[in-house]
């Protein structure tokens, strides 16, 4: 029989049972205590014990408060009780003073006497102390390697030889746990604890379960091996066969999980499904750590699927078997499921597991699984109607999303009834533009006359909330994936907007299908755009066809004979301002003789008072090469540019706006030396939006750029990347304009100060840079080694990646190196890069630097999961390749490939995200085939903000301009409340692009979140000193465990600059 295990370091997957399970803890429901005493008097021992706290300044007061939190036992709860006892203790690393011997001393006489349940100073059920009692251990834990090393080691030195006295005069399974938790080995203790485990007494088994908890050495792993056949030879099951198993288990010894695998379903008749599900999750951990080709997966496969009720319930036990029959039974449990009446949330969870499959032997062999019966039973499941008309995500909605993405692998012809059902037929608008999303990855020959008479309506589909928006984008972006004719004809008759607005994605829908449309032969497309740019019934059909027009203007497809169209639009007085815009900036992009005669026009809109309108009338003069002398100066004045000395200026670059910035970076890629000063003056003085606006001109000249250009935005840089705020946007133009200059910037002693957000971008810049330009290698590795040891793991993530990929060799060497030093922090440094070490080195190689042998469990905890990372690591690698190879081709390629879209999804990361961006970018794709890309983006991103948010450290976004300042958060009428807020903008780097900006407040007093929101809308205000209030959005929050809240906002207002 399975005993439920009692070390605290086994533990296996939460959704196994329902319950997280973890050694130590019996899986018993906790009862719950209710105090008999009033809540008046147990707040009055608090208020009391409080007060105390503000007075403890040292550590003999911290043991009077402790001694008044026992005494006040009986009036205060469990949980109070350890809320009190762990604010008191924690007060001890804010003394000044420290002495190790006696931080020693307190943590045997107050903390290790919480660690066992028979002796819990709380008192009363004996489940709620061994409850506490683990959470006691984890506490010990947390609060003694918390202490910097130089404390830490003296302490725990103190705490392991007074247990390690103990144990030796009287061995007790309590001591056994904590010193498992505390997880340091050294020879002594292991030598004591064979001795222990050798007398076959009724603590021999705890013993060997610390020994497994220590990370044991080779030989000690072969004599716990050895213990565990012993067992398993006479049908014995317990604690030690199983955290063995799961712990020391891999390409050798996998017999063993073999065999304990035989015996649990040999007695599962008899014992508990819990038993099995544990010896399911056991053996599948030891498998997974086995090369694909080992015929271990196979047979443990073979073993389990009979029982797929419980390996159903964890999406990991068929991902970790690397068999081919596993997705086959999958699709088999599915096609069970079915023959019964549907079970809706049974099937989710069967699809969803098959989502979870991504080894590369599984999506090999995906598409085999196919029959008509599973396509029929799929289909239906598409169909399901969600029914629910709020906002909320159901079961049924994410069944009908995994229904048709399995539907796309296979290759499945979508049929018009099929389309209207999950589009049109469905009530939910989010529901039915998921699967739009779906539809939409694949080229539509014929789209069905119901969803082209949607794209013409006038009318609203669901007027619940703004859902309509939704399912209007997703059938747009269905007939935009189409080629044919109707589906052309019908975009331009489009019934939906926004304020009178076409929604964007409507006229890019335009362009691309007006592009497929002249492919295909179509020779009257353009007459068509302009017919409807003026007698389309409403003027945002107008609007979008001339938008269109301009669009394929400036990519060459408009014949001489219709561009004079442009200038018909440009001077169209009675136009909205954004299609002027767009015809000039076709007149600046094209080449034709008939351009010269608009020149005197475009000139005279320069001069007008419409700003917008004026800027890309600018713009186009000076693509057009029309800047005589006189027009010039003009531009002169404007620009605030005037002569001193004998160079040009700028008079006050701080007052010098985004557009002026565009234009002056422009005027300096066509002459350099006469705008020299301008340039210099911007980087110096000049706002961060008039500097990004620069970006455009900077690039067109590339590394030709004169030097000055790269030392005064090396200087800018240097100036404003400081511990508060960041412009990590501009590295990336350093780089381009004067790469040494960016490799220079670490010889600045500030730059150890920067921001997490400013590190991470500078690495990825340094890494491009070096990958494209030869001869930095030696310098960037120096900068990447720095970066190694920084205190943000998304920065030593980045200069890991960057060493990976630039000098495999030294990262090698640097993990072999770290690896053998008494520097604790530089090992666990080591561990973590070894995760990145390319291919070239091999499992066994890396297994060899003995990091899984480590005596401290920091580096041990480091190590955990690193094989698997980078087997993970070339999976991706080796799908994206796929995905961007094929995402240009027809509907089979991009079938064939789906799945691997989906594995790419679940397993991305931020380089994977850039990869997709800069693929989605090129011209030449099909819609349907940017669609699939933009819906893996979309998928990838969500992914990988969950996987960040899991981090012990949070992944910071990358943005361009970042600003810390404290201020206030106005919530309704309420009085505002101080916070630490981090503020973001993504800058705009075009003329007339738009930009983004929001921010995160901190150390918010009390909870705030959506249900408990005492404002209108989630509308808040952002208070700042010396800046204008400022109106921002809810977004999300969390309370934290200090009682304060850390929230995330947005707004669609300008940004809050200091007040001039």
């Amino acid at each position: 029989m399975l005993r439920w295990p009692h070390s605290p370091t086994f533990c296996f997957e939460g959704l196994d049972l329902g319950v997280p399970l973890v050694l130590g803890i019996p899986p018993r429901e906790r009862r719950n205590m209710t105090s008999p005493n009033t809540p008046g008097r147990a707040a009055d021992e608090q208020s009391r014990i409080y007060a105390m706290l503000q007075d403890a300044t040292t550590i003999e007061s911290v043991e009077k408060v402790l001694h008044a939190i026992s005494e006040a036992s009986a009036t205060l709860d469990s949980s109070n009780l350890w809320f009190l006892r762990r604010n008191a203790i924690d007060l001890i690393r804010e003394f000044s003073s420290l002495d190790t011997d006696r931080l020693a001393e307190f943590a045997l006489a107050q903390i290790v006497p919480l660690c066992s349940p028979a002796n819990d100073a709380g008192g009363g059920d004996f489940d709620l102390r061994e409850m506490d009692s683990f959470r006691a251990r984890q506490y010990l834990y947390d609060w003694l390697y918390g202490f910097p090393a130089e404390l830490m080691i003296p302490i725990r030195k103190g705490v392991m030889s007074e247990l390690e006295k103990r144990l030796r005069t009287n061995p007790h399974q309590e001591i056994l746990w904590i010193i498992s938790r505390i997880g340091y080995r050294e020879s002594s203790l292991v030598d004591l604890l064979w001795n222990i485990a050798d007398r076959e007494s009724q603590h021999s088994d705890a013993a060997v379960s610390t020994l497994i908890s220590l990370g044991p050495k080779k030989s000690d792993r072969e004599r716990i091996l050895e213990i565990v056949t012993r067992k398993l030879e006479q049908d014995q099951i317990d604690d030690v066969v199983t955290l063995a198993i799961q712990e020391l288990v891999g390409p050798e010894y996998i017999e063993l999980a073999e065999w304990l695998l035989e015996i649990a379903l040999a007695n599962s008749e008899n014992e508990p499904d819990r038993d099995l599900s544990l010896a399911i999750s056991v053996a599948t951990r030891a498998v997974d750590r086995c090369d694909a080709n080992t015929p271990a997966n196979d047979r443990i496969w073979n073993l389990i699927r009979e029982e797929h009720k419980i390996v159903t319930r964890s999406g990991e036990y068929g991902y970790r078997c690397a068999s081919s029959q596993v997705v086959t039974d999958y699709f088999d449990f599915v096609l069970e499921c079915n023959d019964a009446p549907q079970d809706t949330t049974r099937n989710y969870i069967l699809l969803s597991r098959l989502r979870d499959l991504l080894k590369p032997i599984h999506l090999e062999n995906w598409r085999s699984s196919r029959t008509d019966t599973l396509v029929r039973v799929l289909e239906s499941l598409a169909r399901l109607n969600t029914e629910n008309t709020g906002n909320f995500h159901t079961i049924k909605q994410s069944l009908k999303k995994e229904s048709l993405d399995i539907l796309a692998t296979f290759g499945h012809r979508w049929s018009d009834n099929l389309i209207h059902d999950v589009i049109l037929g469905e009530t939910n608008a989010f529901a039915s533009s998921e699967s739009a999303a779906t539809l939409a990855c694949f080229q539509i020959n014929a789209v069905p006359d119901t969803i082209l008479q949607a794209v013409k309506s006038a009318e609203n589909i669901d007027q619940t909330g703004d859902q309509h928006v939704f399912r209007q984008k997703g059938i747009v972006d269905l007939v935009r994936s189409s080629n044919s004719r109707s589906a052309f004809e019908a975009i331009l008759q489009f019934g939906f907007s926004h304020n009178g607005y076409a929604l964007l994605s409507t006229v890019a829908a335009i362009v691309d299908l007006a592009f497929c449309r002249i492919r295909e032969g179509d020779e009257d497309v353009i007459e068509t755009l302009l017919h409807v740019s003026k007698t389309a019934e409403k003027e945002c059909q107008r609007d979008a066809a001339i938008s269109a027009f301009c669009s394929l203007a400036k990519n060459g497809f408009v014949p001489a004979r219709f561009v004079s169209s442009l200038w018909s639009f440009a001077s169209d007085g009675d136009l909205q301002s954004f299609s002027r815009g767009d015809a000039l900036e076709a007149i600046g992009a094209i080449d034709v003789p008939e351009t010269e005669q608009w020149r005197g026009g475009v000139v005279e809109i320069a001069k007008a008072d419409e700003p917008r309108l004026s800027w890309q009338a600018w713009d186009c003069i000076l693509k057009r090469g029309w800047l005589s002398r006189d027009v010039e100066q003009l531009l002169h004045l404007r620009l605030g540019i005037e002569v001193q000395g004998e160079k040009l200026r700028i008079k006050d670059a701080t007052e010098t706006e985004g557009w002026q910035g565009y234009l002056i970076g422009m005027l300096f890629a066509s002459n350099q030396m006469g705008y020299e000063k301008c340039v210099v003056d911007c980087l110096n003085q000049g706002q961060p939006e008039t500097v990004y606006q620069l970006t455009a001109g900077l690039k067109a000249v590339g590394k030709n750029c004169l030097p000055s250009i790269g030392e005064a935005l090396a200087s800018r840089l240097t100036k404003y990347n400081t511990d508060r705020t960041s412009e990590s946007g501009l590295f990336k133009l350093l780089s381009n304009v004067a790469p040494t200059a960016l490799i220079g910037l670490a010889a600045s002693t500030e730059w150890q100060d920067w921001l997490p957000e400013t590190k991470y971008a500078y690495s990825e810049s340094v890494r491009s840079c070096t990958l494209q330009n030869n001869g930095l290698e030696a310098s960037s590795v120096g900068i990447f080694f720095e970066l190694m040891t920084d205190p943000a793991y998304q920065v030593r993530r980045s200069a890991y990646r960057a060493c990976s990929e630039i000098a495999g060799n030294f990262l090698f060497q640097t993990c072999s190196l770290w690896s053998r030093i008494d520097d604790i922090e530089l090992r666990k440094r080591a561990a973590e890069a070894a995760a990145w070490l390319p291919l070239q080195f091999d499992d066994s190689t890396i297994r060899e630097l003995g990091f899984s042998e480590d005596p401290e469990p920091a580096v041990r905890k480091a190590w955990k999961g690193v094989l698997l990372e980078r087997r993970q690591r070339a999976w991706l690698d080796s799908y994206l390749r796929l995905v961007l190879d094929h995402c240009g081709g027809d509907n089979d390629q991009i079938a064939s490939h789906f799945r691997y879209g989906m594995a790419v999804a679940r397993l991305g990361d931020d380089d994977s995200i850039q990869k997709l961006i800069d693929k989605a970018k090129d011209k030449q794709l099909s819609a349907n085939g940017r669609h699939w890309l933009h819906k893996i983006l979309k998928e990838t991103r969500k992914q990988w903000k969950e996987t960040t948010s899991k981090w012990p450290e949070p992944w910071a976004d990358q943005r361009d301009s970042i600003e810390i300042v404290d201020g206030e958060i106005g919530l309704g009428d309420s009085i505002p409340v101080p916070a630490r807020i981090t503020l973001w903008r993504q800058q705009s780097k075009s003329l007339l692009g738009l930009y983004e900006w929001g921010g995160v407040a901190e150390e918010l007093p009390g909870s705030i979140s959506r249900s408990n929101a005492a404002f209108d809308d989630y509308q808040m205000t952002l208070l700042l000193p010396g800046r204008s209030p400022t109106a921002i959005i809810f977004n999300s929050s969390n309370f934290e465990s200090s009682g304060k809240t850390r929230l995330k906002f947005f707004s669609n207002d300008p940004y809050p600059s200091e007040t001039k």
